[in-house]
């Protein structure tokens, strides 16, 4: 591997374990105004998906960071929360903090769909 095709390696590596703390930020920020929001579609079921979304992009992010054997594995299954997570507060039209954390959420998919090929 050159040094070039390593820095580049390295910086996508980064850039993916940025992405999934940024969406496990953005999901603990948002879990908490979500309980004081006056809205019906908000239940029970939606804050658990946020609350294991930011628990799956963190404990993600730690394993990238500690090269743990255990990346591909909790990368795949960070795939599918962070996925519904995103599709759940996409729903949200019109609902800016929603649609933020659908963005980030969205961002932080790809992010775990290259930590699980690397």
């Amino acid at each position: 591997m050159t040094v070039m095709t390593m820095a580049a390696a390295t910086y996508a590596l980064k850039e993916s374990m940025k992405d999934c703390m940024e969406a496990h930020i953005s999901c603990v920020e948002l879990e908490s105004r979500a309980r004081k929001m006056d809205d019906q579609r908000v239940d029970d079921a939606l804050l658990r998906v946020i609350r294991e979304c930011a628990d799956m992009c963190r404990l993600t992010a730690d394993a990238a960071l500690h090269d743990s054997e255990s990346r591909t594995a909790l990368a795949k299954a960070c795939i599918d929360v962070t996925r519904r997570c995103a599709e759940d507060c996409a729903r949200f039209m019109g609902n800016v903090e929603m649609q933020r954390c659908a963005d980030v959420c969205a961002r932080a998919v790809l992010a775990c769909q290259r930590l699980a090929r690397a």
